[in-house]
């Protein structure tokens, strides 16, 4: 009777590792459907044109030439640009702050409207400031503040 009984135990425990070893690797599977999925989506956002991302990845840096002393024009391509790498990053689950990508899409967006109505530079400025703090205030909900980061520049 107690030979049953361990048996049924043993039987039972046999059953279990079994089972954590499924689990076990269903989930080495996942994190290495994970980190390769991490890997694509750099690969396609770098790669999803020649010099796609040339100039987008100067960022916020020519954001800050633009207000400080006119610089070059942003590209028309930066707002999506950067609105696709940010989805790519988080949809693999990478970490991206949320103030960049708000400021970038801001000042990009601002920047297309002060070209298509040739906006002097004065105008164009002021554009940009404008963008930078929508942004930044959209992002976290508070527009005094996005004013107060773009008077910063």
């Amino acid at each position: 009777m107690a030979l049953r009984r361990v048996e049924a135990v043993s039987g039972r425990l046999g059953g279990q590792d079994q089972a954590a070893g499924v689990g076990a690797r269903a989930g080495a599977g996942a994190a290495m459907h994970a980190a390769a999925s991490i890997g694509h989506a750099g690969l396609t956002a770098g790669q999803s044109g020649p010099g796609a991302g040339a100039t987008a990845g100067q960022g916020t840096n020519r954001i800050i030439d633009a207000l400080a002393d006119g610089g070059n024009p942003l590209p028309g391509r930066l707002a999506p640009m950067v609105l696709l790498g940010t989805l790519l990053t988080h949809l693999v689950g990478g970490s991206a702050g949320r103030e960049g990508t708000a400021v970038q899409m801001g000042a990009g967006l601002a920047d297309g409207v002060a070209r298509r109505v040739t906006a002097s530079p004065e105008l164009r400025r002021l554009m940009l400031f404008a963008g930078v703090s929508g942004g930044f205030g959209a992002v976290f909900g508070t527009p005094f503040a996005g004013a107060l980061f773009a008077a910063e520049f």
